[in-house]
């Protein structure tokens, strides 16, 4: 039984580490405005962790919840082995 692929440690961890960075500018931001944009930096929240769980989303391809069926990928390796 084979395992599904996983998503590379070095890839979370840049995905962790841009996500602080744009928290932290905007953050920065807000300071230097001297206000907020409560609507805004929400809206940036959640389509930010949307785009964080959506990639790990797609690296579990058997057991996350979006699910490719690899039926033309089998056939196209296969394709490969008839040469």
């Amino acid at each position: 039984m084979r395992t599904s692929p996983r998503l590379p440690a070095k890839l979370l961890l840049a995905l962790y580490i841009a996500a602080l960075l744009a928290m932290g500018a905007l953050g920065y931001q807000f300071g230097l405005a001297e206000s907020r944009q409560v609507v805004l930096s929400s809206l940036l929240l959640f389509m930010w962790t949307g785009g964080m769980l959506l990639i790990v989303d797609l690296s579990q391809p058997r057991s996350g919840n979006i699910r490719v069926y690899a039926g033309p990928l089998i056939r196209t390796i296969q394709g490969f082995g008839t040469k």
